[in-house]
């Protein structure tokens, strides 16, 4: 699992099925389709949803939180922290 921080809070973000279904399910798209500002923050809301998941706690974060306090130029690098470039390739 990894650790991102989002407005100076630390989460644990985990990349597995549970987070491409998430996130397949929020976008219509394919976890490798990852293309646009808002499928970036679809894609940390999956991840941080399902490290949530896997240690049978609530969420601690919605969609909301990571649009209103994420900026865009930190938003890269914390995708880039979940899943950096070139993995499932």
């Amino acid at each position: 699992m990894k650790q991102i921080t989002i407005n100076g809070n630390s989460y644990k973000a985990k990349l597995n099925i549970r987070a491409a279904k998430t996130f397949e399910e929020q976008t219509g798209k394919d976890i490798s389709q990852v293309s646009s500002i808002t499928d970036m923050a679809s894609l940390v809301y999956a991840c941080v949803h399902a490290a949530a998941i896997a240690e049978k706690k609530d969420c601690p974060l919605t969609m909301d939180d990571i649009v209103d306090g994420v900026e865009l130029d930190e938003l890269s690098s914390i995708v880039e922290q979940i899943a950096p470039s070139g993995q499932g390739e």
